[in-house]
């Protein structure tokens, strides 16, 4: 994500994690005299449940409840993978296609009462837990979101979600109810004992151990699953460093230390930028630090920006509208909001800001004449306005779905052209909007999409394209894209993985929703081309592919965009080892948190 400018964004980290003063900073541990973080998120958690983990609003508190076979290395730059649950990163054959797995013995999950023939005590993770887990992103009893990484790409699971699929329908059509086989084969899985096992592609994939270290692959124990059914996205249980205590999900989350997690450490062979960036002192200490994690929802800023100010929140993404109150122009702090124990940094994202079309709608989407409607709005859109109203004119502004620092990446971006977008509404038959009915704007209410809203209603407001805002909580507005209800929508898509490919997949046909496309977009050519370049391992030739692929989408306008943010986050001193991070989220292990005594 960040990778492509390592050295830049170290001179970064290494300025900004000097200690800076601040605002009130409680003393002494809390009551209880434990070790507690408290966190804000900005929007509704919804559901736990990995597999539908389409968000970084699941994700994120997600994430220390589970673990995968691959994680991230904390804190390196650029980034590098690293076995969780697994021994040793997996073997790959030559030819790319079968990779062969060794767990790590003794490591078991959460003890919870779901466990009935142990006594609660949690089971020791296998190959089966493996398979299951990886096997109930076909089920649609779960809803799930994450299948389209892996349709197409492991043997035999395409064809066992078919059969199983269709095995069901027909049970139905003869009054009966049955659920998903589970212990039916895939050929693509072969188990060789409890703890080894190989997992056989149908063609490469350079991207497989990226997927493996996303939350959607998080191992979940099967007896957990079937005793709280579609309720174990409230009541999750994994093998991650934090289980749940307390979860309201209009509210807030509690996770308290998993006081059966195996043995893990901080690592110890840091680097000298490491070391510099202060996280020697913890180097080859037992994790976890914490005993809990609070989470509280904030779908309003000001709220959460004065509980941070009084102390009360360990560390927040500083809110646009509050920005200019820390930093000045050119990103230094600004020493008299500071004082001396708050520190901060500036984390420029893998980041794809962006208006969509569901090109599915009948109005919108489907009638060929409405391609010189969306790029007639896509020339009126002024994202430089956008920028410097509601990101301080942090965000990198860029053209299509690649973002810059990615292969395939090339700088520039529109700027606003009234006329020629007068011309193209009138080519296709609406001039000054006549004829057309308003916009269905979907957005989230929280932050300030409001005000965003209110600005591109003024924009079409020039070409006489009335515009309906209608503001939901995240959970809503994610409802509305799956089932394909948003005609026009407000989104963000974060990397989940540094590679070009994971954002032209969301355009991708075979990933409409419930999947990633939620442009619900399909071009033949750009299907045939993606199918070609997503096989290929870096080289000219691939990046050729990226770059005709992002010009048929600049050409058919399913997006109007683009903007990659820049985040600041800020923090009081008392919470150690924190590097902000947004294309992975296992470093909760890692922090700490010191009170002033």
């Amino acid at each position: 994500m960040r990778m492509p400018r390592p050295t830049a964004i170290l001179a970064v980290l290494l300025l900004t994690l000097a200690p800076l003063a601040a605002c009130r900073q409680p003393a002494g541990t809390s009551p209880s005299g434990k070790k507690i973080i408290r966190y804000p998120l900005r929007a509704k958690i919804g559901n736990l449940d990995p597999v539908r983990g389409a968000t970084q609003y699941q994700n994120l508190p997600g994430t220390p409840i589970f673990e995968r076979l691959i994680s991230y290395r904390y804190p390196r730059v650029p980034f590098e993978l690293r076995p969780e649950l697994l021994e040793a990163m997996p073997e790959v054959s030559e030819d790319g296609l079968t990779y062969s797995f060794a767990l790590r013995q003794g490591v078991r999950f959460q003890d919870d009462p779901a466990f009935v023939s142990t006594s609660g005590k949690g089971p020791e993770i296998t190959a089966d837990d493996v398979f299951y887990s990886i096997k109930r992103s076909c089920d649609s009893h779960w809803s799930p979101t994450g299948y389209w990484l892996f349709a197409g790409r492991i043997e035999g699971l395409d064809e066992y979600k078919a059969e199983q699929r269709e095995r069901i329908a027909n049970a139905a059509a003869q009054g009966r109810r049955v659920s998903f086989d589970y212990d039916a084969p895939v050929s693509g899985f072969r188990k060789i004992d409890s703890h080894h096992f190989q997992i056989r592609l149908t063609q490469p994939y350079p991207q497989f151990l990226y997927i493996l270290a996303m939350n959607y692959a998080a191992i979940v124990p099967r007896q957990a699953v079937e005793a709280y059914d579609l309720e174990f996205g409230q009541r999750p249980v994994g093998s991650g460093p934090y289980r749940v205590r307390e979860f309201r999900r209009e509210g807030w989350l509690t996770l308290e230390r998993n006081p059966t997690y195996r043995e893990d450490y901080f690592p110890s062979d840091l680097s000298a930028d490491e070391v510099a960036m202060g996280f020697g002192a913890y180097a080859g200490k037992r994790v976890p630090f914490l005993d809990e994690i609070r989470f509280e929802i904030f779908e309003q800023d000001q709220p959460m920006w004065l509980k941070f100010r009084a102390g009360d929140l360990d560390v927040i993404q500083v809110p646009a509208e509050f920005w200019p109150t820390a930093f000045n122009p050119d990103w230094s702090a600004k020493p008299k909001f500071m004082g001396t124990h708050l520190r901060h940094y500036h984390l420029p994202l893998l980041d794809l800001i962006y208006w969509g079309f569901n090109m599915q709608d009948p109005v919108w989407g489907v009638p060929p004449k409405m391609k010189l409607v969306r790029q007639a709005i896509s020339y009126v859109v002024d994202l430089e306005a956008r920028n410097q109203a509601f990101y301080n004119g942090l965000n990198t502004l860029y053209l299509g779905p690649i973002p810059p620092g990615l292969e395939g990446y090339e700088p520039g971006f529109r700027k606003p052209d009234v006329e020629k977008a007068r011309r193209l509404l009138a080519e296709a038959g609406y001039a000054g909007g006549k004829g057309l009915p308003p916009l269905q704007y979907e957005t989230s209410r929280g932050g300030n999409n409001r005000e965003q809203a209110e600005m591109f209603t003024r924009q079409m407001g020039e070409l006489g394209i009335e515009v309906a805002v209608n503001l939901n909580s995240f959970p809503e507005l994610d409802d509305k894209l799956k089932k394909k209800k948003a005609p026009f929508f407000g989104l963000a898509w974060g990397a989940d993985y540094p590679d070009a490919e994971n954002f032209l997949q969301l355009f991708y046909g075979p990933n409409e929703s419930p999947g990633s496309n939620n442009f619900n977009y399909r071009n033949p050519e750009y299907d045939a081309l993606y199918e070609q370049a997503k096989v290929m391992f870096p080289s000219p030739e691939r990046t050729a592919l990226y770059r005709r692929l992002r010009d048929i989408v600049v050409e058919d306008q399913p997006m109007i965009g683009s903007m990659a943010r820049t985040r600041t986050y800020l923090w009081h001193d008392r919470l150690k080892n924190h590097k902000p991070e947004e294309v992975y989220y296992d470093w909760w292990q890692y922090l700490d948190v010191v009170h002033e005594k």
